[in-house]
């Protein structure tokens, strides 16, 4: 729990630029693979959006939102299928972070909202 908490905190501090333009790719781009790494002062990366903004259903931020569906992909074994990492924050993808948060008890309850808590999780 403290691992996850502290690097919510450095989520939120200004990253210095070197680290992000090495980091980030652009952000309709694939990732070179379809692997999340740890990236320092982040944690798990996935190739398309380095940040913590809060994000929600029906969210036009492309790149956070197939950050969040590849994270959710390789994180949880959510019921059904995959998502597709595709930058639609739809109907599944809001199922699958409402089931995340309620299933692995993630702080701020469950609300379906990609907030600083279920960032610092998916990123932890």
């Amino acid at each position: 729990m403290r691992k996850r908490l502290a690097m919510a905190a450095l989520t939120t501090l200004a990253l210095p630029a070197a680290l992000l333009t090495a980091a980030a790719a652009p952000a309709d781009a694939a990732p070179a693979s379809n692997t999340c790494q740890a990236v320092n002062f982040i944690g798990m990366y996935c190739g398309y959006y380095a940040g913590s903004e809060t994000v929600a259903e029906y969210s036009s931020y492309t790149s956070a939102v197939k950050e969040i569906q590849d994270l959710i992909d390789r994180e949880s074994n959510f019921p059904g299928t995959k998502l597709a990492v595709d930058g639609s924050f739809g109907p599944l993808t809001f199922s699958a972070v409402e089931w995340l948060q309620s299933h692995d008890h993630i702080c701020g309850g469950v609300d379906g909202v990609v907030g600083s808590c279920t960032w610092a999780y998916l990123r932890g």
